[in-house]
C-alpha cells in the first residue's frame, strides 16, 4: 500500500509505503511507451537493480521488485530512513563540522563503492538522496 509522496525526479516517485506491516520506501517506475526516454528509464532501472545486488553498509537495502505491466509500472521496494542530507542541513540542530565530515567519508564510501565494485556512475548525487538514520550514518539511493 503505498502513502505520501516523499520525492520525485524525472524517472520515477518514491513513496512511504506499508508491506505487511512493515514501513518501507516504494520507488514507483512508470513506462508509457517505446521512446528514447523509456529506454533510458529501463536502462535506469537495471543500473538500480544491480547496485542492490552488492551490499554496502551505507547504500540502502533493496528488497523486492514488482512489474505491474497494466498500469505501465515497476516498484522498487527499498528500506525506509524519513530523513535526508536536505533535512538535517536545513534542521535548526545544524550538524557540526565531526557529523559532516563523518557523513561525507560515508557518502564518498558509498560512490566509491558504487564506481569500483558496481562499475555504475550515479548521475543524480544530491541532498534529497542522501538519506540521514542518525547524525553520523547514511543511506544513499537515488
Amino acid at each position: 500500500r503505498l502513502h505520501e509522496v516523499l520525492g520525485a525526479g524525472g524517472t520515477a516517485k518514491v513513496y512511504r509505503g506499508t508491506v505487511q506491516h512493515v514501513t518501507v520506501a516504494v520507488k514507483v517506475y512508470m513506462v508509457t511507451g517505446e521512446s528514447a526516454a523509456d529506454a533510458a528509464w529501463r536502462q535506469h532501472v537495471v543500473d538500480l537493480l544491480a547496485a542492490h545486488r552488492h551490499a554496502h553498509a551505507h547504500i540502502v537495502s533493496l528488497f523486492a521488485q514488482r512489474t505491474w505491466p497494466r498500469d505501465e509500472q515497476v516498484h522498487v521496494y527499498m528500506q525506509y530512513v524519513p530523513r535526508t542530507l536536505r533535512d538535517e542541513m536545513s534542521s535548526v540542530l545544524r550538524l557540526d563540522v565531526v557529523a559532516r565530515t563523518a557523513l561525507l567519508a560515508q557518502l564518498a564510501d558509498a560512490v566509491a563503492f558504487l564506481h569500483t565494485r558496481v562499475r555504475l556512475a550515479h548521475a543524480d548525487v544530491k541532498s534529497e538522496n542522501v538519506l540521514v538514520e542518525q547524525c553520523t550514518s547514511l543511506g544513499y539511493t537515488g
